[in-house]
């Protein structure tokens, strides 16, 4: 029980932080433009990126999923527990972007997300 809470804490930090930085970073220096640094929507961009990482990272949660045994043994629902619920969200906001520079950056909010989670995972499946 002790090794997974830390797994999934350590996911779920990781996971926030690393696509927080990594997205807001991406937003700043290659999406915005000097028209759009202006504008009153300028702080949005910021405030949702930081909403969308956190709403991911509390997907991480189905992690603990994995103390069934059935899970745990298997390989295929261990990954689903990890991965099902955070692309399930990734895929139901990205829906909603239909500008190339939104779907670029929710690509860039999402990599950066899977990053750290596809570690914990390769770490946990080995642990085993």
């Amino acid at each position: 029980m002790r090794p997974l809470r830390n797994i999934v804490f350590k996911t779920f930090l990781s996971t926030l932080i690393c696509s927080i930085v990594v997205s807001l970073i991406w937003l700043e220096a290659v999406e915005l433009t000097p028209k759009a640094r202006k504008s009153d929507f300028y702080g949005l961009a910021h405030i949702m990126i930081i909403f969308c990482s956190f709403i991911m990272s509390l997907c991480t949660l189905t992690i603990f999923i994995n103390r069934l045994d059935t899970v745990r043994n298997n390989a295929v629902l261990s990954g689903l527990s990890f991965f099902f619920l955070p692309l399930s969200v990734w895929i139901a906001i990205g829906l909603t972007s239909f500008d190339i520079q939104e779907i670029r950056l929710w690509a860039v909010v999402f990599i950066s997300f899977l990053l750290p989670l596809t570690y914990y995972f390769i770490t946990y499946r080995k642990r085993l």
